[in-house]
């Protein structure tokens, strides 16, 4: 009976902004041996009932202290989508690329 609701539980846990945030947390805090909080700027572009949603500038912040923890590049920034979370989702799993791809 309760194997309906939980079926697709896989793909959701899977493909949330959570997992992507938390992945993302977890690498930096292991990195870092601190508190971290990711700073967003975002661009709300459309119209108001159909927005485009881009996330930019993100910033590595020790989550005590707010001193920026690594300079990420400027072009750094999420795919175009319709839903904040989307886009949130995109950068994070982004950054998490870039940071495992280069050696800081």
């Amino acid at each position: 009976m309760i194997d309906p609701f939980f079926k697709n539980l896989d793909f959701i846990i899977e493909n949330s902004e959570v997992n992507e945030k938390s992945d993302l947390l977890e690498f930096l805090q292991q990195r870092f041996r601190v508190g971290v909080k990711v700073n967003l700027d975002y661009e709300k572009t459309g119209l108001d009932h159909d927005p485009i949603w881009l996330a930019k500038n993100p910033k590595i912040l020790n989550s005590s202290d707010r001193n920026e923890l690594i300079q990420l590049p400027s072009q750094l920034k999420s795919s175009k989508f319709k839903s904040k979370n989307d886009a949130e989702k995109d950068i994070y799993s982004k950054i998490l690329e870039y940071l495992k791809s280069e050696k800081h």
